[in-house]
């Protein structure tokens, strides 16, 4: 049985990808990670950073074998002109562009009883590392454990909104059956007002990438339109995801489906899929007419189609709107913590954060 205790940690260079490739393959087996953890995402980030950025690898072996694995970006910040620090990012970069992609549902891929303190030590005891940070992850080590090691903290909670399949069992995956009377109505009415509605799904890799390619079309003028910031705003993301699609779609661990209104496109869902459970990643639609929902017919018919391909839980992951707050009857919290040495730099810009947030007005009770 392995237990964190039996465990030898080492940080080390990320060697040869198609070496590590096949042990984080293999470790996947028992891990059981979550999507962002698999070596379709991990090794998809890897492959695309740029030549500048260079992360290291995080393993922890047992008898011989490797039990947990995971990825640091490796990188130097500066924050407000004169705070520095070096930073590890788990399963991310740290470089600001390249992780627009945004991990979710983070960790270490590690058999079951491997928890944090390997990982702890290592930030510990590398005296040049200032600041871990824990992307996305939803257990972070727990408060007391890093006071008691004398670690400055901060975590930022943002709910996660999912849906448990088998609540549809009895209506064979119609999301309407658990919805309030006025979601159920206001649904029903939407997909009347634009019936025929179809769900198509592509047939290979490169009509794939052509969904992936209206998608794009759609998503960016909706959020211009709205003056916010859109997904593609740095040439990375869209690198990313492409070369995702072409290693994972054949393997069913992404996939696309264009929703239609007769001939007239709706919208373009972009998922993930690892074991029972669906991730909705990613979207693009349509400006709505009068009364018109694309995105809710959308998650709808993308709902039922998870359903019927025997899927648990279809993820809307974090941040909240009201869609996803609607349509779901499950909720946790996912966390992004950054852990601190307790260098006199970072007290000082914890103490400067809360005179600012005092002067705007913020709560005492928030994160320093």
């Amino acid at each position: 049985m392995t237990t964190t205790a039996n465990v030898a940690f080492a940080v080390e260079p990320v060697g040869a990808l198609d070496d590590l490739g096949r042990e984080w393959l293999l470790l996947e087996k028992s891990a059981q990670p979550s999507f962002f953890l698999t070596w379709a995402w991990i090794g998809t980030m890897l492959e695309t950073i740029p030549p500048t950025v260079r992360p290291l690898l995080l393993r922890g072996t047992s008898d011989g074998r490797t039990v947990a694995l995971g990825i640091l970006g490796d990188r130097d910040a500066r924050r407000h002109a004169v705070v520095r620090a070096r930073q590890w990012t788990l399963n991310a970069t740290g470089d600001p562009d390249s992780d627009r992609v945004y991990i979710e549902h983070n960790g270490l891929l590690a058999e079951h009883a491997v928890g944090w303190s390997g990982l702890m030590e290592a930030f510990a005891t590398t005296a040049e590392v200032d600041e871990l940070m824990l992307p996305g992850v939803a257990d972070p080590p727990a408060a007391a454990v890093l006071d008691s090691a004398g670690m400055l903290h901060r975590t930022e909670s943002i709910p996660s909104f999912a849906v448990a399949l088998a609540d549809l069992a009895s209506s064979r995956g119609d999301i309407a059956t658990i919805l309030s009377s006025n979601a159920r109505s206001q649904l029903r009415r939407a997909m009347r007002r634009l019936e025929p509605l179809t769900l198509e799904a592509p047939a290979d890799t490169d009509e794939a990438l052509n969904y992936f390619s209206t998608l794009k079309d759609l998503h960016i003028p909706w959020f211009v339109r709205r003056g916010k910031v859109h997904a593609f705003v740095d040439p990375s993301f869209e690198r990313f995801h492409r070369r995702l699609i072409e290693r994972s779609f054949a393997d069913q661990g992404v996939e696309l489906l264009r929703v239609r209104s007769g001939e007239r496109i709706l919208g373009v869902l972009y998922n993930f899929r690892t074991g029972a459970r669906v991730y909705a990643y990613q979207s693009g639609f349509v400006e709505p007419e009068d009364k018109e929902r694309p995105g809710v017919i959308a998650h709808a018919l993308a709902i039922r189609r998870a359903w019927e391909q025997g899927a648990e839980v279809y993820d809307f992951m974090a941040g909240e709107n009201r869609l996803k707050t609607s349509f779901s009857n499950r909720t946790e919290s996912l966390n992004w913590t950054t852990i601190q040495k307790p260098r006199l730099r970072f007290r000082a810009e914890r103490t400067a954060r809360r005179l600012k947030d005092h002067y705007r007005g913020a709560s005492p009770g928030e994160p320093g």
